[in-house]
């Protein structure tokens, strides 16, 4: 809406094409802070805190470049340089990782759960 994008603006936001930013329906722009968005960018709803292992922060998006990006709820993504054709999935932390970007077709297991077990 048109009051979410002057919130964003306020907020150090900008993008190319604001119509190419989507947000779901009960998205809180508070948690979008420093922010660039470049082609077909969906963000999800950020309301809870997430660990990061060593704390509990707030879920949202700070002080990234996204370009064709969908983050899902309540990840936290921040102080990152450039992510790139992406499809962050809910309750993911990415911090501080320079450019994550994925390029061409990707065949990397993404959700899965692998089998660990200690050998002796």
């Amino acid at each position: 809406s048109y009051s979410e994008v002057a919130q964003l603006e306020r907020q150090g936001c900008g993008a190319e094409d604001w119509a190419s930013v989507l947000v779901a329906e009960k998205f809180n722009a508070r948690r979008v802070r420093n922010c660039e968005f470049h082609g077909r960018v969906r963000l999800g709803v950020f309301t809870g805190r997430i660990n990061t292992g060593t704390s509990y922060l707030p879920t949202g998006v700070f002080s990234t470049d996204l370009s064709n990006v969908t983050v899902g709820n309540n990840s936290l993504v921040t102080r990152n340089s450039h992510v790139a054709n992406c499809v962050v999935g809910e309750n993911v932390c990415i911090i501080g990782c320079g450019e994550l970007a994925c390029t061409g077709s990707t065949t990397f297991g993404q959700g899965q759960e692998l089998p660990i077990a200690i050998e002796v």
